[in-house]
């Protein structure tokens, strides 16, 4: 996602003082930095969630414990939410990856297929993908915060069709039915850059 999640800043002026999360720790682009310097900018606590506890412990042993305003847990999404009773007002998602090759076989995605099949079970497909993330708002709803802003990576509007493509794109009409608006999306399809960021105001949960 390159430095497209510094855009966030720009939508969450109205937000409410609710905890960040982030799903899906950043890969050396700094999204995690950035997710837990705005939690301590805001004297909240940052939720950090990955399927990679290597990502995690790269983390903490890079940082060696001076965040003290950071949570990280070592699973999928999913499991994290419905564990979870925190209320969010700023949430991340960027996590289970989109197959921009279009083709199981490239190098890229068997590599990766490699490490989802052994974390999690499950191939990384872009259906699968579209499947997380359309769980993931479905259960985040209960730990929204009034006014809130969500950010999606790998998202992108087609406007051919008129739709959402990418991460996010079955996320994203369920996030509009309970009270999201588009705020600002960018990138187009076939390169990974691209995101799409919603937010609610004034809506009550």
């Amino acid at each position: 996602m390159g430095k497209l999640y510094k855009k966030i800043n720009d939508y969450i002026d109205h937000c409410d003082n609710g905890d960040v999360l982030e799903i899906g720790m950043d890969r050396g682009e700094g999204s995690t930095s950035h997710m837990i310097s705005l939690a301590s900018s805001r004297n909240v606590t940052c939720v950090c969630v990955d399927m990679d506890i290597a990502q995690i412990e790269k983390y903490k042993s890079s940082t060696s414990g001076r965040n003290t305003n950071v949570e990280m847990h070592h699973m999928s999404g999913e499991q994290y939410l419905d564990s979870s009773n925190r209320q969010f007002s700023i949430v991340y998602l960027d996590n289970f990856d989109w197959n921009y090759w279009k083709n199981e076989n490239s190098g890229p995605i068997r590599a990766q297929n490699k490490r989802y099949e052994e974390f999690m079970q499950i191939k990384l497909t872009n259906v699968n993908s579209q499947k997380s993330h359309l769980l993931q708002a479905i259960k985040l709803e209960k730990l929204l915060t009034p006014n809130a802003t969500i950010m999606c990576d790998d998202t992108w509007y087609d406007k051919d069709n008129m739709i959402y493509i990418g991460k996010c794109s079955a996320a994203i009409p369920f996030l509009l039915s309970i009270g999201f608006i588009v705020a600002h999306h960018e990138g187009v399809g076939n390169k990974p850059q691209s995101c799409v960021i919603l937010t609610r105001q004034n809506v009550a949960v």
